[in-house]
């Protein structure tokens, strides 16, 4: 990226604007509950027009608990009518200590998705999941105390009659012991819970309260009364988009998600999308940048869920050169932590922008703790699969010990974080919607020079595998020659934005780079010796019928639905009817660095035996 060019930008893009807009959508959006999304999705709308962005619409989608997108049951809408509380009636305890949840006092107590009480409350026991036999869960009518990361429970408790949950997040109890922790994950199957789900109250407590409730269960005993006024329905939720035209009809397109409760997660993330594109106009119309070439498009909407709805739609996909993610780009991290991390395009879909990313960042923010991660089909960038094949990239920080938690170290924004990933991506944006074919060759040798040299870094790790028995002598060869390929597709992926700059023969080097480097492996004559699930899965071929990644099991009947998890996303989309389970397998190994144990992948070919039974996949070979 030219120096001139961020220089231009970073004095462009207003941090205060995107602060004081992000703060206004935050506040706007409030609990969650579906009635105030009119009201965020107005404000979003009128920002986008003064950004600049044309045929600005909101496209209402059901949320029924029914209506499917791809494999995405949308759920019913859910409303917060007024203050949900959870009071512990036991005359031991003094009463200033009794309420232990009150929506009045932290709106994060009332879980989200929870049902309502009847009008005067409940009455229940309360029992901790530690406790709890559970092959003989005597639940019946109790609220349930759990821990942590909590959709498994959620639904032990719903199918075994209990009337409530109560959880807490004590991971963060030592750093952050006074604040709840907010979930979306309380579907049976999938985020959300959908028509067939047993709905019970839900309630979010502090890892304080949660010890002070421990400790005097473990006495004997507690009762409670529950008031939880919340409302489930047949309702709406909204994508909300836009375009600003350049010559081409071919977008790049930025997406973020709506409808949660942190600053940085994500009302911040639409917000610089649309002061990215003022400022790229601003520049246009000072004369500093060119017109627009490729045209410039912002979607809005409901996390995963929403935008399968988009993605379902060819007519707009095709027009998609690349998809860039602003999903919480600018949270607090502990010390020692990755300060930002940058997800590239997943192995279906890779693209030289996987090259360009890393060193932006790193070269403009050289004192930042900057890592980088292979994509996997996460969140909002599953449109990188083996159908859409769009190139999506995901600019984000993540903590994941506090993920969700009420506190400062989730809510509040790094505000300074969030300026440079603007000003960064403004820069990157900026040159792939107005740079021309002079612009394309020039990046083209660019391009080449990196991948080489990213190439031969890996051949070395893998060398360095090989010498310490951390890879076997086929899977070295393997693994190189899944780097090659794909060096060579990121070479070649600079045709997407500007056709016939790259030739086929211009991956030569790579191919002969990965062939010499091949030859000084001793492989031994004949196949590869396999056995035990390896062996059968080396006979499995399967291919995917069902577009978009596995999600809610919507083609399987509620009671037969199992887990949408067992099989890694991005292992599901390679399933192309061509190569073997054990070859796809082996393909994500070399993709993500890891292998999977024989019961594991036995445990891959149960459950592919599973899904075929509904249509999901077809079993072509065993």
């Amino acid at each position: 990226m030219e120096k001139k060019l961020i220089q231009a930008v970073s004095r462009e893009i207003s941090i205060s604007r995107i602060q004081e807009q992000a703060l206004t959508l935050h506040r706007l959006e409030g609990n969650c509950s579906h009635s105030n999304f009119k009201a965020s999705t107005d404000y979003c709308m009128k920002l986008m027009k003064e950004s600049g962005f044309q045929k600005v619409e909101r496209i209402t989608l059901k949320a029924d608990g029914k209506t499917a997108h791809f494999d995405c049951i949308m759920p019913q809408a859910w409303d917060m009518k007024g203050r949900s509380w959870l009071r512990l009636d036991d005359p031991s305890i003094p009463e200033d200590q009794r309420m232990i949840a009150d929506s009045d006092e932290d709106p994060f107590t009332a879980g989200i998705w929870g049902a309502p009480t009847p009008k005067n409350g409940l009455d229940a026991e309360i029992v901790d999941i530690q406790s709890v036999d559970k092959a003989h869960p005597d639940l019946e009518g109790k609220f349930v105390l759990l821990d942590a990361q909590t959709a498994g429970y959620y639904k032990f408790a719903a199918q075994h009659g209990a009337a409530g949950v109560i959880t807490c997040d004590s991971k963060c109890g030592d750093e952050f012991p006074d604040y709840c922790r907010w979930s979306n994950a309380k579907g049976y199957v999938g985020w959300y819970p959908v028509q067939g789900d047993r709905r019970i109250v839900i309630f979010s407590i502090t890892p304080r309260r949660a010890a002070f409730l421990r400790e005097r269960l473990a006495r004997g005993p507690v009762k409670c009364h529950a008031v939880s006024q919340s409302r489930i329905y047949d309702g709406e939720i909204y994508t909300v988009t836009g375009v600003i035209p350049g010559q081409s009809k071919e977008e790049i397109a930025m997406v973020a998600h709506m409808y949660e409760p942190f600053i940085p997660d994500d009302a911040t993330g639409g917000i610089i999308i649309m002061e990215l594109c003022r400022a790229l106009q601003s520049l246009i119309a000072q004369g500093k940048l060119p017109p627009l070439r490729k045209s410039l498009r912002i979607i809005l909407s409901m996390e995963w869920y929403g935008f399968s709805e988009y993605y379902e739609h060819p007519d707009q996909c095709k027009r998609l050169l690349s998809v860039f993610s602003f999903d919480s780009v600018c949270h607090f991290v502990g010390k020692g932590l990755s300060e930002l991390q940058l997800r590239l395009s997943t192995m279906l879909a890779p693209t030289f922008i996987d090259y360009l990313l890393p060193e932006l960042f790193r070269k403009n923010l050289p004192g930042k703790i900057i890592t980088t991660e292979k994509g996997t089909l996460s969140d909002d960038t599953f449109c990188a699969d083996g159908e859409l094949k769009i190139p999506a990239l995901w600019t984000h920080v993540t903590d994941y010990s506090r993920h969700h938690n009420a506190g400062p170290c989730f809510m509040d924004a790094n505000w300074d974080m969030a300026y440079d990933v603007a000003r960064l991506m403004t820069a990157l944006v900026g040159f792939l919607a107005v740079s021309d074919e002079t612009d394309a060759a020039a990046l083209a040798v660019k391009i080449k020079r990196m991948a080489i040299a990213a190439l031969k870094e890996q051949i070395i790790l893998d060398r360095v595998a090989l010498g310490e028995n951390k890879l076997s002598v086929y899977d070295a060869v393997g693994k190189i020659r899944h780097q090659a390929q794909q060096a060579a597709e990121r070479l070649l992926s600079i045709n997407r934005f500007w056709p016939g700059t790259v030739k086929q023969s211009d991956t030569a080097e790579l191919t002969e780079i990965a062939r010499k480097a091949i030859a000084k492996i001793p492989v031994p004559a004949g196949k590869r010796p396999l056995s035990g699930a390896a062996a059968k899965a080396a006979k499995m071929i399967v291919k995917r019928l069902v577009p978009g990644p596995l999600c809610s099991l919507a083609r399987i009947p509620h009671d037969e639905r199992t887990s949408s998890t067992v099989i890694p996303v991005l292992m599901y989309m390679l399933l192309d009817g061509k190569r073997s389970l054990f070859e796809t397998v082996k393909l994500y190994e070399y993709e993500h660095n890891t292998v999977f144990p024989e019961q594991k992948i036995q445990t891959f070919m149960d459950h592919l035996r599973y899904l075929a039974k509904y249509g999901y996949v077809s079993i072509l070979a065993e």
